[in-house]
């Protein structure tokens, strides 16, 4: 989980302390440019295909984490 916070803190380009538990809605920079950036990060880094679709259901940083997991 550490080096998947780190991954999601260096897409958003924030020093902004992120926790599994962060509400993504409470980070300035989660917009539609970090959800590209996240989906080409799961697919690259861990193989996973991210839909939209599912991507729009998550709420918290653990959200996203078990989409790649």
């Amino acid at each position: 989980m550490e080096a998947f916070l780190e991954q999601l803190a260096e897409i958003l380009d924030t020093d902004v302390e992120l926790t599994a538990e962060t509400v993504l809605a409470t980070i300035e920079e989660w917009d539609s440019l970090a959800w590209l950036h996240f989906m080409t990060l799961a697919d690259e880094t861990y193989g996973k295909q991210i839909k939209g679709k599912d991507l729009a259901k998550c709420t918290t940083i653990q959200e996203l984490y078990r989409l790649v997991t």
